[in-house]
């Protein structure tokens, strides 16, 4: 047994057979199709996650932030300390960008879209195969390849391990790490973490709060002392000690003061408002469609299970899960990517309660799908409306004669689903669901990417500052934000939020060019500086951005 699992009286297993230890992998025939669990799970993540993953322009300052740190120690060899030109950028440690500079040095073409998304795609397949590996010592075989299939086709997980971001792969190493502490092994624990401290900083050691606060709740705080912190302080010092060193040598900057107390501290506070209460109901509620219909009905039925096992693991499920949510809640910097490890314990819950269901089956499992069936038939119709949500999501929608195949997709699932439901072969048709819904976002990725490109055409105006802007120019933004634009241009301008900044730069520099929204135009022609003559104008992300040049 796990030294490091709950000390609880083992039950009788199915049919007064004999008990099955805490940390078993389900019963003796599972253990067999261990890889048949992982084969279609990961699968169905890979054909989600790398197709068209290099089509897409980096037009979020995050995702451009990462390709310039990776860009600058190819070229500059700031491999410890990132930078992004001559300025230091510690906010983050630099992990994910070794790991973008690495796919470039293999692809040999320099910092591209895929060089940089690639690694946060590899991280999203991670970890669904480590999803699988946790689940079948949960809950066996069947209930880990469900969970799988939950996590790969949740919509919020799919569109974040699509996008350069180092948040999957700290996702990725939190499910790695909690997997590791079920299998008993501090020593994989630890360097999980250490992985995860590296690609984004202290937020990767959540994980380590999930064990604590879970072994407290088993057997008080004595049991903290079962993590040989002192073994995890050795691990993690000697995995970050070459960039963490680099760091603290660094004279004008301090990590441990700008970042982990500065950054991460100030954003915890008491709520302004009541709805802030509610943010996780976004990411756990809606980006977990389908599935969030099956999700209340799986932690009750976890709750109350008969066997003190299956209820120990659904603990270990809710502190996983409140771990991260009180926090993130807390906190006044909300992003939903924050609780993408939470996306992981949904899905096995939900996968345990389908697999039961597939082993006891009852109304229940007929009256979800009748819901589930529901959703997918209103989504289908919803199509032709004229009403879209806003943003990014709509670009997803497919209109017109696109929304055709996408709503035959979802009466199909739904069809599949209520038909083998129907036949009591539950498991097969959550499964056929799971595929549909697959194939559906597969469809939408497609209609996404070339949408997305036209919208946010950040390209177009990098062309237009690299051809049009003399190279001893200066350029401005002016209230206008977005690495973006320095990435594709590789022009880097002088941001300047005021025009008190602007006034002296007008005066003495021979050539100015500046870059603003409309909102930053209004307060230039406003404080009546001269004349500009307007060079290009190009909309990004819906909105006009003009270039114009200062004429004296």
């Amino acid at each position: 047994m796990n030294p490091l699992m709950p000390h609880i009286r083992p039950t009788l297993g199915p049919g007064g057979s004999a008990p099955l230890p805490l940390n078993s992998n389900g019963p003796p025939h599972t253990e067999q199709r261990a890889w048949r669990a992982l084969a279609l799970p990961v699968l169905v993540a890979a054909l989600l996650l790398l197709p068209l993953i290099g089509a897409r322009v980096l037009f979020l300052s995050d995702e451009a932030r990462y390709a310039l740190l990776a860009r600058n120690m190819l070229e500059h060899g700031h491999w410890l300390v990132p930078h992004i030109g001559d300025e230091v950028h510690m906010e983050k440690p630099p992990g994910f960008a070794w790991a973008i500079a690495a796919v470039a040095l293999v692809q040999g073409r320099g910092i591209t879209e895929l060089a940089a998304v690639l690694p946060a795609a590899l991280s999203g397949i991670a970890g669904v195969v480590m999803t699988v590996l946790l689940g079948r010592r949960l809950f066996g075989a069947p209930a880990a390849r469900m969970a799988g299939l939950v996590l790969a086709t949740s919509f919020g997980y799919v569109t974040h391990a699509r996008m350069a971001l180092a948040d999957m792969t700290i996702t990725a190493c939190a499910i790695a790490a909690l997997w590791a502490f079920w299998r008993g092994s501090l020593t994989l624990l630890y360097v999980f973490l250490a992985i995860g401290l590296t690609a984004k900083g202290p937020y990767a050691l959540m994980p380590l709060a999930v064990v604590a606060v879970f072994l407290v709740t088993d057997g008080g705080w004595r049991r903290l002392r079962e993590l040989r912190p002192l073994r995890g302080m050795l691990i993690l010092g000697a995995a970050i000690s070459p960039w963490a060193v680099a760091f603290a040598r660094e004279p004008r900057h301090s990590y441990v003061r700008d970042v982990v107390v500065g950054d991460f501290g100030v954003h915890f506070r008491l709520w302004d408002s009541a709805k802030e209460i509610l943010f996780p109901l976004g990411p756990l509620g809606l980006e977990f469609l389908p599935w969030t219909i099956v999700l209340p009905a799986a932690l009750l039925a976890g709750a109350r299970a008969p066997d003190a096992e299956t209820r120990v693991r659904f603990r270990f499920l809710l502190c996983w899960t409140l771990v991260y949510v009180v926090p993130v809640t807390l906190s006044s910097h909300k992003r939903d990517r924050y609780l993408l490890p939470v996306f992981a314990a949904l899905a096995l819950a939900v996968g345990w309660l389908i697999a039961r269901w597939h082993e006891q089956p009852g109304g229940a499992a007929r009256r979800h799908a009748w819901l589930m069936a529901g959703l997918a038939t209103a989504a289908a119709l919803a199509l032709y409306l004229p009403a879209r949500p806003p943003a990014d999501a709509a670009l997803y929608m497919p209109a017109g004669r696109a929304a055709v195949p996408a709503s035959l997709i979802l009466l199909a699932s739904a069809a599949a689903l209520l038909l083998l439901i129907h036949r009591t072969e539950t498991r097969r048709g959550f499964t056929a669901f799971a595929l549909g819904l697959a194939l559906l976002l597969a469809y939408a990725i497609a209609q996404y990417v070339p949408r997305y490109n036209e919208v946010h055409d950040v390209k177009r105006f990098a062309h237009e500052l690299a051809t049009r802007v003399p190279p001893g120019a200066t350029i401005v933004s002016f209230g206008y934000a977005r690495l973006s634009i320095d990435l594709y241009s590789r022009r880097a301008p002088r941001l300047m939020r005021h025009v008190k900044e602007l006034q002296p730069l007008l005066g003495r520099a021979p050539e100015v060019y500046v870059y603003a929204e409309p909102r930053g135009w209004r307060i230039l022609n406003e404080a009546r500086l001269g004349r500009w003559d307007r060079v290009a104008e190009v909309h990004l992300g819906g909105r006009p951005v003009t270039l114009a040049r200062y004429a004296r």
